[in-house]
């Protein structure tokens, strides 16, 4: 399903649509949500590393924690990790499309 939305407007080129799918939309908006889920519920791994007082002299201990991560952590994991997701999805669609187009020509030729 398409929609076709036409330009008013003096400062367009006249006959200039803008055109887009729902489904397209609504896959993007699915891999932009998981993207999101995932940088809320994957948790933030540190190495704490602090003295063990112990006589006659202080041990050093590494201890690994695991967090929530912070707000501002989650921002950055959606803004780094959703212009990938984007641009994979692109691809990916890309090539069904190419591949779908290729399979009809080919099916064409045939007949």
């Amino acid at each position: 399903m398409f929609i076709l939305i036409e330009a008013r407007s003096s400062d367009t080129i006249r006959g200039m649509k803008l055109q887009f799918s729902l489904t397209t939309l609504l896959v993007y908006m699915t891999v932009l949500a998981v993207v999101c889920a995932a940088s809320v519920a994957i948790p933030i791994r540190a190495v704490v590393q602090g003295p063990v007082f112990l006589i006659p002299k202080p041990v050093y201990e590494s201890t690994e924690i695991s967090r929530s991560p912070t707000v501002a952590e989650t921002l950055r994991r959606i803004a780094i990790w959703s212009p990938a997701a984007i641009a994979g999805t692109l691809a990916g669609m890309w090539l069904v499309r190419r591949v779908k187009s290729r399979r009809h020509t080919v099916a064409d030729r045939i007949e």
